[in-house]
């Protein structure tokens, strides 16, 4: 039987909501080259209806055993649940989920920073951007997945709220998620399309295991656009592509460039020089 996400009594919240978003983060490893936060915007039938989905696919007898969740870095590395599968047993598991994924009626929402590129922007922008709470990467795709979700709840959803639900083992990340939530939330901007977090478990609310897919897709593309010579340890990058190809999406990975564009946008706003 398929597991019921709904109506979710997310620990800490009771998001029972027609439009939720599920999100993990890629990248969380202290040398980390670079930081994602990804995730999935959809409404409750297009929510279960993935959950079916993903079930089958989780429980088809072609595999070497029934994985209790698809973990991206176990798939990977062929750890926990995928001990024993083979590469191509591992490959095949991850396209089923992806087309589980392109085929349901969700948005995608994520965003990637490279970690280095905060040591060359120099001391006084380091200390503009820290008033702007987005002193960290994961300040940064934070901010960027806030921005995306309000814009598409939006248009999309009109008036309806929506509630974010991330994967609990993402600590000490998950105090730094509710801390931005609960910033965000008492905006102007933002307040009326935040209705709540919750944290959960990605083995028991299936949704959060589309979210890491995304999530290490984005991390193994954004590193592979800069550190071309660094071997992915997996090929996940042809199916993150095909997934993003495939359905209505929205990222952006902040590099060097990109964080000076956003320094000048910040002091043109505040009325400093830039």
């Amino acid at each position: 039987m398929a597991y019921l996400v709904h109506p979710p009594q997310h620990r800490g919240r009771n998001l029972m909501l027609i439009l939720n978003g599920y999100f993990d983060g890629s990248g969380t490893h202290a040398d980390s080259k670079v930081r994602t936060l990804c995730g999935f915007l959809g409404e409750l039938s297009a929510w279960q209806d993935l959950i079916d989905r993903w079930m089958v696919v989780l429980g088809n007898p072609e595999w070497p055993n029934r994985p209790r969740e698809l973990h991206m870095f176990d798939c990977a590395h062929g750890l926990g649940d995928f001990d024993g599968w083979s590469y191509a047993q591992r490959l095949a598991l991850v396209g089923d989920c992806v087309n589980v994924v392109t085929d349901s009626r969700i948005f995608a929402v994520g965003s990637g920073a490279y970690t280095d590129i905060f040591s060359q922007i120099g001391i006084d922008n380091m200390i503009l951007l820290e008033s702007e709470r987005l002193g960290q990467p994961l300040d940064l795709v934070f901010q960027y997945c806030v921005q995306q979700i309000a814009h598409w709840t939006k248009t999309e959803w009109k008036d309806e709220k929506v509630g974010l639900i991330f994967d609990e083992d993402n600590k000490p990340e998950a105090d730094t998620y509710l801390d931005h939530h609960r910033y965000y939330k008492a905006s102007a901007k933002y307040g009326a399309v935040l209705a709540g977090i919750g944290f959960d478990s990605s083995e028991q609310v299936l949704p959060l295991q589309a979210a890491d897919l995304l999530a290490y897709g984005t991390y193994q593309w954004a590193l592979k656009q800069r550190f071309p010579l660094d071997e992915p340890d997996f090929s996940a990058i042809p199916a993150f592509e095909r997934m993003i190809k495939n359905m209505k999406a929205d990222g952006g990975i902040y590099d060097l460039v990109a964080l000076r564009g956003l320094l000048v946008q910040i002091r043109m706003r505040l009325g400093l020089s830039t």
